[in-house]
Order: structure tokens, then sequence, then C-alpha cells
């Protein structure tokens, strides 16, 4: 896959890189029989279009059938024969792509193939789990006890306790006003509840657990600060510069 331009996307947005790839996700995304939604340039606030997705044709060609009345299935849409855009949601991911929406009279079904060049995957938001290392530090402080913590990402986060203290965290407790740490930016979240809980095995015993947690109910600002400031950190590594920066 081939990254975007844009540093503070490019672990959400990526492009798939041959027409292989893209065929291998189509084929997917028409076994599940996914909605794919379809709008002119510019208008998707204005009107989205909704499809079905009834089968792959020659490798490349979604056969559509547009959702809606009985009625509305005989017709073409307002959208045949121009260059639309598609979003299709799949598991946790989005993919985007453009091309020409066609209708064949004869079974009453719509058809798109998509541009093969122009097609990208969308991890959604809050998704991208960003690993601590030497350089990355992650902390967690949850009733005043303080953590190191293995991963975060915009929806949780996962830190080691010892196992004496398994006990404090069953599964779906809810902890109030947790601190994240990440070098030295923090993050207040108001809610977040124990999602699962296990032994922690390395090379050596630790007498470790490891414990991930989900945030509940993060304001629009406060997910947006977080899932930036992941990315940049993200950003930073691979640059090879200072994490701080």
């Amino acid at each position: 896959m081939v990254e975007t331009a844009d540093p503070n996307k490019k672990h959400y947005f990526k492009q798939l890189n041959s027409p292989r790839a893209v065929k291998e996700i189509l084929t997917v995304l028409a076994k599940e029989k996914e909605v794919c939604t379809l709008w002119l340039q510019g208008q998707e606030k204005e009107s989205t279009e909704n499809f079905k997705i009834v089968e792959l044709h020659n490798e490349y060609t979604l056969i559509l059938q547009q959702e809606g009345s009985f009625w509305k299935k005989l017709f073409s849409s307002s959208l045949t024969n121009k260059s639309v855009l598609l979003r299709i949601t799949y598991d946790k991911y989005q993919y985007f792509g453009s091309g020409i929406l066609s209708f064949d009279n004869s079974n009453r079904q719509h058809f798109i193939t998509p541009e093969l060049d122009k097609f990208f995957q969308c991890q959604q938001r809050g998704t991208y789990r960003l690993g601590a290392d030497n350089t990355t530090k992650i902390k967690l402080t949850v009733q005043n006890r303080t953590y190191l913590c293995s991963d975060v990402s915009g929806g949780g986060i996962s830190f080691f306790a010892r196992n004496q203290e398994k006990e404090r965290y069953p599964k779906g407790a809810i902890f109030r006003d947790c601190v994240v740490k990440l070098n030295d930016k923090t993050f207040l979240i108001p809610y977040s509840a124990v999602v699962a809980i296990a032994e922690y095995k390395d090379n050596q015993a630790t007498g470790k657990i490891k414990v991930a947690m989900q945030f509940k109910e993060l304001a629009e600002e406060l997910m947006n600060s977080l899932c930036q400031y992941i990315n940049t950190l993200a950003r930073d590594r691979e640059a090879g510069r200072p994490k701080d920066s």
C-alpha cells in the first residue's frame, strides 16, 4: 500500500497499490453484500444514494442494486452515466474510490468499475494503536496508581499491573477520570471500562497481568486531540525525529 502525502493522515489513509490488492478487497465486499454509498464530488452532504453490492463481475466491476422502494429499484439512478465517488464500510475499514455509474436496462441493475489507481483504504479513527518503545513513553493513572502501558489508541489503552492487582480490574469495571500520559502530554479520560485481562507472558515469568481498557463517551474535541497526537508521535517515530518535538 502507498501512504498518502499528508503526514497527519498516513496511518489512517492508504492507497491500494496494485490491481490485485483492489480485486481481493472487492471480492470480499461483494461476498459480504456490503452497502456502497455513491455521490457526486462536493455533494456528499446534500445527496448520497445507497446500493447493495450484488456480485463482482469480470474481476473489478461491482454489480449494484439500488436500495429503497420496489419502484426505485426498477429505474436508473440520477447518478447514472456520471462520474461519482464511492464509499464502502467493512469491518474497521472504509474504502473510497471513484468511477462512472452505469445502468443495464436488460436486468435493471447498476454497475461501476472503480478506478484501480484511485482506490483507498481508511482505518477508522481511533483504531490505530501506537505501541510504546524506548522513546515513546505511555503511562496511565487509575485511582492514583500509575502504570506503564504497552499501547494506546483513540479508543483505548493496555497497561501492565502486578498479578496481585487482578481483582482490582475485573472485566466490565468502570473507572472515572483516568489520566493518559504520552511523553509529556496528558489527557483526562472521563470514563474507561475494562474489556480484557490476561496474564502477561514473555521470555521470562514476570508476575504481571495485562489489562485492556476502552475509553467511553469521549467528547469530540478530546478524541480529535488524542488521535492527532498519537498520529504525530507515530509520524515522528518513522521520520526518526525526537518524539517530543
